[in-house]
């Protein structure tokens, strides 16, 4: 399982009395659940060729640590879900948004922005860590489409009428 922020850090975002039910367990489940989720909203651009193919960026505690921005995100999701567990559902008079939806929020825009390419994950070294071109934004993608019928490879036309699955 990926660790690409740690308890102290998480520390930093929440309260300084913490109740039992928010103990190192259930922080350590929040940590792993949030670079798991890191992992999956990158994408492929970044492969799992990383230690033992399970996971897109080195741990917190390896050498070269995870990249900077990824621990930000993963701190601010795990956090988003320790709020979540207190209960905080309080919303900021200037946002409108409560604690958590403003760290998830904070997080999924540098996501995407790493998606598609506008901010680089890159090693100590300054190379980046992408494996593949940015991904599209489905945003950018033509709206004015136009669609037609196929053929078979007989050369007959798709039908309108729906098939059914009565003779299988």
């Amino acid at each position: 399982m990926a660790s690409y922020t740690s308890d102290a850090k998480l520390l930093v975002e929440l309260p300084s009395s913490l109740p039992s039910t928010l103990s190192s367990a259930v922080r350590a489940q929040y940590i792993s659940d949030a670079s798991a989720e890191v992992d999956s909203r990158v994408g492929p651009r970044y492969g799992l060729d990383y230690a033992t193919n399970t996971q897109r960026f080195p741990d917190i505690t390896d050498d070269p640590a995870t990249p900077e921005v990824i621990e930000q995100i993963a701190r601010w999701l795990a956090a988003a879900r320790c709020y979540r567990k207190l209960g905080d559902i309080n919303r900021d008079v200037a946002t409108g948004m409560s604690t958590p939806e403003r760290y998830e929020k904070q997080a999924w825009e540098l996501l995407k922005e790493i998606k598609t390419g506008g901010i680089q994950i890159v090693d100590s070294d300054g190379t980046d860590l992408a494996g593949t071109e940015p991904l599209l934004d489905s945003t950018t993608l033509d709206k004015d489409l136009e669609f037609t019928k196929g053929e078979y490879e007989d050369g007959s036309l798709v039908s309108d009428e729906a098939g059914t699955l009565d003779g299988f």
